[in-house]
Formats: structure tokens, C-alpha cells, sequence
């Protein structure tokens, strides 16, 4: 399954519906709300968006196989190969 990554589009998302958001400040929602756009940023707002999408990921944690997270397309791909969040998960304060 998750090897068919398909135009900067992972795999669906296992992530439930109705799983704990992690934006847990007002700093977290407008940062979030970028993150759809994130091909669109440049300069310091790109800078300022990756710091806060690396701490967003640290706590979501490691993809399942305990791997870190890499951009990739429209999301994060783990190192492994295996496991994708994509920016409108990580949009909506989910982990995937």
C-alpha cells in the first residue's frame, strides 16, 4: 500500500476520524492553516512554518517503525517508506 505514492499524494490516512487534535494553542491553528498552502510559502514564513511543522511532528511522534519524518509532495514521509502525513492531516491537528 504505501509504496504507491502518487503525485506528492500518500496513502490514505489511518488516522481516526475523531483522534485528539494536537494543535493545542492559537500559534498552532494559524500555523496549521498555512500548512495546506505550504508550497505557496517562501523566505522566513517558509523558515518559521518548518520549525513549527518539525515540532508539530516531533509531538505526533515517529512514525510507527520509530523512524523520523521527511518532506515529501504534499506531506511527510517517514524514512522507512512506509507511512505518509499529509498536509491537510497535520491541517486538521491529526497525525495520520
Amino acid at each position: 500500500m504505501p509504496s504507491q505514492l502518487n503525485q506528492g499524494q500518500g496513502p490514505p490516512s489511518s488516522a481516526a476520524a475523531k483522534a485528539p487534535s494536537l494543535l493545542k494553542t492559537d500559534y498552532d491553528q494559524k500555523m496549521a492553516s498555512k500548512q495546506i498552502n505550504y508550497h505557496t510559502l517562501q523566505g522566513n514564513e517558509k523558515i518559521e512554518q518548518d520549525r513549527w511543522v518539525r515540532n508539530y511532528m516531533d509531538a505526533a511522534g515517529t512514525c510507527p517503525m520509530g523512524v523520523r519524518w521527511i518532506r515529501h509532495g504534499a506531506g511527510y514521509l517517514c524514512a522507512g517508506k512506509n507511512h505518509y502525513v499529509s498536509d491537510q492531516l497535520i491541517a486538521e491537528g491529526r497525525a495520520g
